[in-house]
């Protein structure tokens, strides 16, 4: 909360202790030693205010203010560790165990250290488990119904309430996600706006629902605004991750040299940072963006780095997008076997874990295969597992009737690999919002 200032309120509080003394210490760390403008008239304006002289000045107001602080972090430390507790408790429990768990926590720990922990892990949980991210965000603002009212409350209120929308807009939930964000940004506007981390956050929570909507010029005017926001605070590690989702815009609106640019910068700009996972999602985009400019030799060469690099991912869902990959890049240079084998695999994977469009447009590669090969038996069957995939899902009826022009062209073998491409590209939007309709053109809608 590095953007916090001074209030009348806060002040009063200070010296007449009817407020959690754990919200001084944020205000005191962010700005009483660096004497903030807007603090001082703050601190002005109450020393006016009261009926007795104020003889201390504002820097010796900022000292006693801080000595005071100092006296309450093992209090603090002692709120910390009893929400850890709690939360490692929660993370081991099914999702319809915790409202009951957190039911029967006392009230004093219901505070905002366990809020905070529940938010951290709604935003760990993605991108791979978004329903337990939703359900742990909602967790967090229960959390908070019960802690006291204050600024921090309404930031990680807001928070909460953004990783809900997050969560919903990776489920394919826009008009709900658009919905929360929203109502984040109201609750911030009711406290000033937040801080510069969390509005930098928002911003980039924001700008990918915007992008999933496929307005992209304000999905791109959001991220980048989150990237100034995070570099201004100090935090970049935010920044390249914000970085890494402009990306995505670029690549989404059909402008692949500022993608291949943007993610080539950031590829350079951590090459020598000690972020290994970051590393590992740099490269590993941009070797997807190259696969797009068909410069398959070198993505090659960036997975096999990757391959390399200590701390990478290891987990499933990583594993079958590397797959998916290689097979990209196989088909590309004309290794047609390899390519079956890895996409194969990696449609299996994503059929497994019930991936609906990661299934589909690894089915679609897969078919531009068998196309090269001649086999036009095993496109029909494609085409057929991919209708079998969408049928019966309300929010997926656009894109069954697109796999449904599909299948039509493939029982009668007309389907070319034009056509596999333009199905590819749809569906790649259709994924971000499932009311696309299949023949819309790409540009933004606004």
């Amino acid at each position: 909360m590095g953007n916090v200032h001074l209030t009348l309120e806060l002040l009063e509080s200070v010296f007449g202790e009817e407020r959690s003394p754990r919200e001084l210490i944020p205000v005191v760390l962010a700005h009483l030693f660096d004497l903030c403008p807007h603090c001082e008239r703050t601190f002005d304006e109450w020393r006016k205010s009261i009926p007795v002289a104020m003889t201390l000045s504002y820097g010796e107001i900022a000292s006693n203010a801080l000595d005071k602080a100092n006296t309450l972090l093992d209090r603090i430390r002692e709120e910390e560790e009893r929400a850890r507790v709690y939360l490692e408790d929660l993370l081991t429990m099914a999702p319809e165990e915790r409202v009951s768990f957190i039911e029967a926590v006392p009230e004093e720990a219901k505070g905002l250290a366990l809020a905070h922990g529940l938010i951290e892990a709604a935003r760990g949980a993605m991108p791979g488990r978004p329903h337990d991210s939703l359900a742990l965000a909602q967790l967090a603002r229960t959390v908070l119904q019960h802690a006291d009212l204050s600024p921090f409350t309404a930031e990680l209120y807001a928070r909460a309430v953004a990783y809900v929308g997050n969560a919903r807009r990776v489920l394919g939930n826009l008009p709900e996600a658009a919905e929360d964000m929203a109502h984040a940004r109201f609750i911030l506007r009711q406290e000033g706006g937040g801080d510069r981390l969390t509005r930098s956050e928002l911003d980039n929570l924001e700008g990918m629902v915007r992008l999933h909507q496929r307005n992209y010029p304000e999905a791109e005017r959001l991220l980048k605004r989150a990237i100034l926001g995070f570099r201004f605070a100090g935090a970049e590690r935010e920044a390249v991750r914000s970085r890494l989702n402009l990306g995505f815009v670029y690549q989404q609106n059909g402008n692949l040299k500022a993608c291949l640019e943007t993610q080539r910068g950031v590829v350079e700009a951590l090459s020598r940072s000690d972020e290994p996972l970051l590393q590992y999602l740099a490269r590993h985009n941009l070797a997807l963006f190259l696969c797009d400019a068909r410069q398959y030799v070198e993505a090659a060469r960036l997975l096999e780095f990757n391959k390399k690099l200590a701390g990478a991912p290891s987990d499933n869902l990583t594993q079958l997008r590397v797959l998916w990959l290689e097979g990209t890049i196989a088909y590309g240079i004309g290794s047609l076997e390899s390519a079956e084998s890895h996409l194969s695999t990696a449609r299996y994977g994503f059929e497994k874990l019930e991936l609906a469009f990661d299934a589909a447009l690894v089915s679609l590669e897969l078919a531009c295969v068998y196309l090269t090969q001649n086999r036009p038996g095993e496109v029909q069957r494609l085409a057929g597992d991919l209708v079998s995939t969408f049928e019966g899902q309300e929010r997926r009826s656009e894109a069954l009737a697109a796999v449904l022009l599909f299948r039509a062209a493939a029982e009668l073998e007309r389907v070319t690999v034009d056509f596999i491409k333009d199905l590819t590209v749809y569906l790649r939007q259709a994924a971000l919002d499932p009311s696309f309709k299949f023949g819309v053109r790409r540009e933004s809608v606004n």
